[in-house]
Formats: structure tokens, C-alpha cells, sequence
């Protein structure tokens, strides 16, 4: 198995963690207006 470049595993991880973070922050967006 060939091992990824650091910099592609952090890319990745950043991008998950911003769409996660951004998928929160509509929930509570959401939320609110309830």
C-alpha cells in the first residue's frame, strides 16, 4: 500500500471538517428561527 502525501491527508481532513462545521452551523441557524 502506498502512502498518501501528508498534505493531501490535511486537505482532505480540512475540507470534512469544514463541511461539517458549515452543516452545523446551518443546523443551528435553523434552529433558531423555530
Amino acid at each position: 500500500m502506498e502512502k498518501s502525501e501528508p498534505l493531501e491527508d490535511s486537505l482532505k481532513n480540512a475540507s470534512l471538517y469544514l463541511e461539517h462545521t458549515a452543516a452545523n452551523i446551518g443546523n443551528l441557524l435553523n434552529m433558531r428561527k423555530i
